[in-house]
């Protein structure tokens, strides 16, 4: 059953790396950042801080295909680690690995331990493929499927603030969806608790 992991103690020295990586990262640097990584993932290899910062690291550089290796160890090791699904389901995604992406985000998206960024990162390849009536269905679904299992608002929220996201990328594309200012408004009136934001954009 995929879970959340606690955060883990690490030592000073692996701390410091994965704070200059950081540093790297913010200005752009991957190749730096990645070396720094794979130096901390020799000393620490079963470090899932030091493995996700690398296996993202690697996805930023252009080596999609690291960042699968890495993760798929990983979860060899992990099987119920939710960030180390959901970062390969990124990856598969940078791959075009699709098919693989989705049926990898659809396992996090099944589980109790779901957290909003999986949403917006499922949501925003759904945007870059222009797949809009999919992605609102597949919103939709969510949000009934959360408020049913009373799961946190958070999640209720982000599917919310994407539906509306999707309504304005189709209108400044030009694309002809369903996704009106009336349909918004139910959506608002749906889910008032998680639609805060939003309502005054209609």
């Amino acid at each position: 059953m995929i879970r959340y992991t606690q955060p883990e103690n690490i030592s000073s020295d692996i701390a410091k790396m994965c704070d200059e990586s950081d540093k790297l990262t913010s200005t752009g640097k991957y190749i730096d950042s990645v070396a720094i990584l794979e130096k901390a993932y020799s000393e620490a290899p079963d470090s899932r801080k030091v493995i996700l910062k690398l296996a993202s690291a690697y996805r930023n550089s252009g080596n999609a295909g690291k960042s699968i290796k890495i993760l798929e160890n990983a979860l060899e090791k992990n099987p119920d680690d939710i960030e180390y699904h959901h970062q390969l389901a990124n990856s598969y995604f940078e791959r075009k690995w699709n098919k693989k992406a989705v049926a990898k985000f659809n396992e996090c998206l099944e589980s109790d331990a779901v957290y909003p960024e999986i949403i917006q990162d499922l949501s925003d390849y759904f945007l870059e493929n222009k797949e809009h009536k999919i992605l609102t269905e597949r919103l939709e679904n969510l949000m009934s499927d959360f408020r049913q299992k009373n799961l946190d608002t958070q999640l209720l929220a982000m599917c919310t603030a994407m539906i509306f996201v999707c309504a304005d990328d189709s209108r400044v594309n030009g694309e002809d969806t369903r996704i009106t200012d009336d349909y918004l408004n139910v959506i608002a009136e749906k889910y008032p608790d998680a639609t805060e934001e939003q309502k005054a954009e209609i």
